[in-house]
């Protein structure tokens, strides 16, 4: 066979062998899936948690951007130094090799070059020749589908460390605590010799040969000028000291929820790893003194008003602490909010124009179908200014306005503002007392629309992630007039215990305390941050020590201590104007009101009412008898100012033994007052079902005008008794439909209906 037919043959057979072979690789491609840790980030890319990968390995993620350039100069010098060359293959160390292996008789050099070593780490096999030839095949495979980026990082993340360690950037945070960009040169050098001998070469264990090797390859590497002198010196005199360390467990809540939320091997959140390391210190210390009363736990958010970004995210005390059920996650737990929840009433009756915070609401007594609220302190003070109503965070004024607005407006109102737990709680008035269940975060992203001049945006909790669309929620009018509220000091929700005064900064907020006493609440803001607090038991136990003043408060006031100062304060908004009202009423005065003070309004849709608390009466010459149109006599009548309280008002000032002038007694002989209505039944409420427990006692009141003479109550037709008017009387209720009818002496008459269950 001559030359030409023998290179004929050799190309044919040549082109059958790439046939062969890219038939293979099509049949078989090339599939490589490393299942590596998911680990949780701060915004500075540092590390909150990492989790086991599916195979049980610590083997965190690291891409070539972020490996620092003397620990891949090192790497290819000591493992591979023509790897950007060589097809995947080293024919010359190849050679070498099998010259070697074949002159001493035992196999000295593997000839492996970085490519064959990542397909050995991937499948890993014993090691003899036919294995070594597969090998080969794999690594040209690999050389053809990757490129060389893409293997080295294969590489870094691969390298063994001994036990469950994988990868340089693992055992740069097990081993050093720290990634991979902040090591010095010597703790790289380290991470380069420790994969030759995994097993040997064990930080912790085996140091002094670790320090050898490392020192041997440092001084190397100074002679080949790969470092510089004066580098490798400070190196080889850097102290050693290096072991295995548990990796940092920075937010565990937030970590587990965006790990079960999203499904990326690597999620940067927004926290800030300082803030959020702090914050959990001051809740641990602030516990401390809290667990000899029975309070167990507690959970804070903080929140940049700006960005949305959640800084700081603590779902309890101890997330490792079994006893105190420290795994639960208190931010975004449903539990009771307490009062919390007053301020958006406020906010959005101001929005509706017919609130303002001078103007006078009533705290007294009240049964609105069966439902009886009552203060905190179980006190009433007649009537009060919408201002200070919230500022004190007085129940039954709340549970007035509430009324007035609506509750399904007011709950649809909250949703839009995202709150996402309403959809299957049955709300009444009493929502506002803390008779539904909110999240934290959501509570506290509440507050942030108020510091935001009343626009809402969802929270953002990855750093990537683009901040959302404002939405106006409330008007930046109604949000600046419950600023206002809720920055005064003059309040019982400020702490007794401690002078926090002259600690913090100027802050808005408000608390919240349970049914029961089982949460306790405080969500404070100012113009740059908000943060929200909760305190309690994940039982669920009932304490008589927690209260938002008194347990949550402090614990706020201590996280904003964290924050540093804040000079700025919210300005007067745009739409905001200044009146002024009558001090009696907080209307517009009229020429009887003789008090009067400044009131802040909205400029565009605040109510434009006069003043009504007086009202002219036309009365006999001795004051003794009051007439109206119909009954007006000719002569021996004048005209005269009275106080116009409403009747509500009028049974709380003589319940309370408080003075008042009153409106002297209708003229009898009016025909037209004997055949009216000019009194009602206000208790109990008419087709209201009351549902009896403890006891089968029932309120009976009617309220009239005409505070003077009898009402006679019978019930079921059957005569009951006589009582005075406006006085109130209490009888025993049996089961079933009660009708119950009230006449006074007059011949008047009132009646409803009710049924007792």
């Amino acid at each position: 066979m001559n030359l030409y037919s023998f290179g004929r043959l050799f190309i044919q057979r040549l082109l059958i062998v790439c046939i062969i072979l890219c038939g293979l690789d099509i049949l078989f491609p090339v599939h490589i899936s490393i299942p590596y840790s998911r680990k949780v980030e701060a915004r500075d890319s540092s590390l909150l948690r990492a989790y086991l990968s599916e195979d049980q390995k610590w083997r965190l993620h690291v891409t070539l951007q972020d490996v620092p350039p003397q620990l891949i100069q090192s790497l290819l010098y000591k493992e591979d130094r023509f790897f950007y060359y060589h097809f995947g293959v080293n024919p010359v160390s190849v050679i070498r090799a099998i010259a070697q292996n074949v002159t001493t008789g035992k196999r000295t050099s593997g000839a492996s070059t970085i490519t064959m070593q990542v397909v050995r780490l991937l499948h890993p096999r014993k090691r003899t020749y036919w294995n070594k030839c597969i090998e080969i095949m794999e690594a040209l495979r690999m050389e053809w589908h990757f490129n060389k980026d893409e293997i080295l990082e294969m590489y870094m993340n691969l390298l063994p460390y001994g036990g469950n360690i994988e990868g340089i950037q693992s055992a740069s945070w097990l081993y050093f605590q720290k990634p991979l960009r902040q090591l010095s040169l010597a703790q790289l050098l380290t991470l380069t010799v420790i994969p030759n001998k995994p097993t040997s070469l064990r930080l912790g264990k085996n140091t002094h040969a670790i320090l050898k090797a490392r020192n041997r390859w440092l001084k190397i590497m100074r002679e080949e000028q790969i470092f510089s002198k004066n580098a490798v010196t400070i190196a080889l005199n850097e102290p050693f000291d290096a072991y295995r360390i548990r990796l940092p467990t920075l937010a565990p809540h937030l970590s587990q929820r965006v790990i079960k939320q999203h499904g990326e091997i690597v999620i940067q959140t927004t926290i800030n790893p300082i803030l959020q390391s702090r914050s959990e210190q001051t809740l641990k210390n602030y516990l401390t003194s809290l667990q000899t009363l029975g309070i167990s736990n507690a959970s804070a958010i903080i929140i940049d008003n700006k960005t949305r970004e959640v800084l700081a995210y603590v779902g309890s005390m101890d997330f490792w602490d079994t006893t105190t059920l420290g795994q639960n996650d208190g931010v975004k737990a449903v539990r009771s909010p307490g009062s919390a929840l007053k301020p958006f009433v406020y906010a959005l009756a101001y929005e509706q124009g017919w609130l303002t915070p001078r103007k006078m609401v009533l705290d007294v007594p009240t049964d609105i179908q069966g439902f009886i609220p009552e203060n905190y302190d179980r006190q009433f003070n007649g009537k009060t200014t919408a201002g200070n109503a919230l500022a004190q965070s007085l129940n039954i004024p709340a549970i007035r306005l509430l009324n007035e607005i609506g509750v399904d407006k007011f709950c649809n109102h909250l949703v839009t503002g995202g709150i996402s737990t309403f959809e299957n709680q049955k709300l009444g008035l009493s929502m506002v007392l803390g008779g539904c269940g909110v999240r934290l975060d959501e509570l506290t992203n509440l507050y942030v629309s108020l510091a935001s001049e009343g626009k809402f945006v969802p929270l953002k909790w990855l750093k990537n992630d683009p901040i959302g669309t404002p939405k106006a929620w409330f008007s930046p009018e109604s949000a600046f007039l419950v600023t206002q509220s809720l920055s005064q000091l003059q309040r019982p929700d400020f702490p007794t215990s401690g002078d926090y005064a002259t600690n913090f900064s100027k802050i808005a907020w408000k608390t919240g305390t349970s049914q029961g006493k089982r949460d306790a609440w405080a969500i404070g803001y100012r113009p740059d941050y908000t943060i929200g607090v909760w305190v309690g038991n994940f039982n669920g136990a009932s304490n008589p020590h927690l209260s938002g003043s008194e347990t949550a408060v402090p614990l706020l006031f201590q996280l904003f201590s964290l924050m540093g100062s804040c000079k700025n304060w919210f300005g007067v908004t745009k739409g905001i104007g200044q009146r002024t009202v009558c001090s009696e009423s907080g209307l517009l005065p009229e020429e009887f009101c003789e008090n009067t003070v400044s009131d802040y309004y909205i400029t565009k849709n605040s109510d434009r009412e006069r003043c009504q608390h007086m009202k002219w009466i036309w009365v006999s010459e001795d004051h003794k008898k009051s007439y109206c149109v119909h009954c007006l006599p000719i002569n021996g009548v004048v005209q005269r100012l009275y106080p116009n309280i409403p009747l509500e008002l009028v049974s709380y000032y003589e319940d309370q033994k408080i003075h008042f002038e009153r409106i002297p007694a209708h003229a009898s002989n009016c025909n037209i007052q004997k055949s009216g209505h000019p009194f009602r039944i206000i208790s109990p409420v008419n087709g209201t079902i009351y549902y009896l427990k403890n006891t089968n006692r029932l309120r009976l009141r009617a309220e009239s005008n005409n505070n003077q003479g009898k009402i006679f109550w019978f019930i079921n037709k059957k005569f009951f008794r006589s009582a005075q008017t406006n006085e109130e009387i209490f009888f025993e209720a049996i089961k079933g439909e009660l009708y119950i009818t009230c006449i006074d002496d007059q011949g008047r008459r009132a009646e409803c209906s009710i049924t007792v269950k």
